[in-house]
C-alpha cells in the first residue's frame, strides 16, 4: 500500500493530500473543503484488501464505518479525517442508548479500531483514539444469562423476614 502522499496546492485554500493509490480521493488538509464520506470508505475497504482479510469481515468492517460516519455527519459534523476521542465515546453511547447488543456494539468498536489505525497509517490523524480496553462494553462474569427479579411484595417479605430475631447475624450477612 502506499503511504506516501504529495502535496497539491489549491490556489491560496490549503494544501489537497494526494494518495497515489486513489487517484480519485482528495484527503483533507488545512483550509481544505472536506471530502466526501465514500472516500474514506472506499479508502479503508482497499486497505483492508490489501491487508488480505476475508470479504464478509471487509463488507462488516466498512458498514460499521460507514455507520460511524452517517453518525457524524448526522451530528452535523463532516469527517475530515482526523478522528477524535469524543466521537468514539459518544458514538458508543449512541449504540448502548438505541439498545445495541453488547457483541454488536463490540464488533463495531473493533472496525473502529482498525479504521483508526489506517487513518494513522494514511496521515490524517495523529493517534490511536480506539482503546478496546476502554470502548468494549464489559459483560460481568455470570451475567450473560437472564437475571430473575424478585417483584416488590416478595422482596419486600424477604426484607422483612432477614431482620427478624429468628435468622442468624451469618445468615443476614
Amino acid at each position: 500500500m502506499d503511504k506516501i502522499c504529495t502535496k497539491r496546492q489549491t490556489g491560496g485554500a490549503g494544501n489537497n493530500l494526494v494518495y497515489p493509490s486513489y487517484p480519485n480521493a482528495v484527503i483533507w488538509a488545512p483550509n481544505v473543503p472536506v471530502v466526501g464520506q465514500n472516500e474514506f470508505a472506499e479508502g479503508f475497504k482497499k486497505y483492508l484488501i490489501e491487508d488480505g482479510k476475508r470479504p464478509k469481515t471487509i463488507e462488516s468492517y466498512v458498514g460499521d464505518v460507514g455507520g460511524f460516519l452517517g453518525y457524524i455527519r448526522e451530528n452535523g459534523t463532516d469527517f475530515a479525517g482526523d478522528l477524535k476521542r469524543f466521537q468514539i465515546t459518544s458514538y458508543k453511547n449512541h449504540l448502548v442508548e438505541r439498545g445495541y447488543e453488547m457483541a454488536t456494539i463490540n464488533k463495531k468498536i473493533n472496525s473502529l479500531q482498525s479504521f483508526n489505525h489506517w487513518l494513522v497509517d494514511m496521515g490524517l490523524t495523529e493517534e490511536i483514539v480506539v482503546d478496546l480496553r476502554k470502548d468494549r462494553v464489559k459483560v460481568a462474569s455470570g451475567s450473560e444469562k437472564q437475571v430473575e427479579v424478585y417483584p416488590e411484595k416478595q422482596l419486600e417479605k424477604l426484607l422483612f423476614y432477614m431482620g427478624g430475631e429468628k435468622v442468624s447475624a451469618r445468615d443476614r450477612a
